[in-house]
């Protein structure tokens, strides 16, 4: 199995080249398709709001285990969100995940961390003390009554939605217009869409008219998607907000 294994944790600006194509082998190895050394610049190093933390853990040399803690969240607060989480498969059931945890969470302390997760590793994160704080089904109506919700929530910043959404190398968003709204989407399916919140008419993403819009930030709609629902967990150790979290700033969105 190897020697002890050793955990180094490195702000993205400290990444070495060879470290960033490291933790990419890991990432694609377990995510089919999760990007190459553009997507990641794009992710991290583009990042307007700053470093992100990432743990890289080797065994006799080798990496076997990445995590990335995330520069993501309001701007009004110092927040990192627990994403690209993979250990290869031979080294997995050996606490690893839950030792990246620890460590990172130590290197964050008067940060807010937190995460949009779902069964699967949610158990691992509330074992080493994350507080499960809503769950999140996925709910529907049509568009028209669904944008009446997004009123009165702050919109998105343009400095934010350029970079996550116009700027994305791995996925196309859009946007709908409706009297004096704009709002971001996410394609689900013809005609049926994720929305994501309010954002400003000028940005560079093809209008769309939807029939269908899905919403993760209003769990009191009436239909429910047949899924599992995504939990948003935070770790409440050092800083914890009452704010209320919008769905756009999922890694998943």
């Amino acid at each position: 199995m190897g020697i002890k294994l050793r955990y180094e944790y490195k702000w993205t600006s400290n990444l070495t080249k060879e470290e960033i194509q490291e933790i990419l082998l890991i990432l694609n190895e377990a995510f089919e398709g999760w990007g190459n050394e553009a997507v990641f610049r794009w992710k991290y190093m583009d990042n307007p709001y700053g470093d992100s933390l990432h743990m890289i853990a080797y065994d006799g040399g080798q990496p076997v285990a990445t995590v990335g803690f995330w520069r993501n969240g309001p701007v009004a607060i110092t927040a990192y969100q627990c994403v690209d989480a993979a250990v290869r498969t031979s080294h997995q059931r050996r606490g690893i995940y839950q030792a990246a945890l620890v460590g990172c969470s130590e290197r964050l302390k008067n940060s807010y961390i937190y995460t949009f997760t779902s069964d699967d590793s949610r158990p691992a994160m509330m074992r080493v003390g994350w507080k499960l704080q809503r769950k999140l089904p996925l709910k529907f109506h049509l568009a028209h009554m669904v944008i009446r919700r997004y009123r009165d929530l702050e919109p998105i910043s343009d400095e934010y939605a350029n970079w996550r959404f116009v700027r994305n190398p791995k996925k196309e968003y859009y946007i709908y217009k409706r009297n004096d709204l704009t709002f971001l989407l996410d394609k689900r399916r013809e005609h049926i869409y994720a929305v994501g919140g309010l954002v400003s008419e000028g940005l560079n993403l093809k209008e769309v008219r939807p029939f269908f819009l899905f919403s993760y930030d209003f769990t009191d709609l009436p239909f429910k998607i047949p899924r599992p629902a995504y939990y948003f967990i935070e770790n409440p150790c050092y800083v914890s907000v009452k704010e209320k979290f919008s769905a756009h700033y999922s890694d998943t969105f």
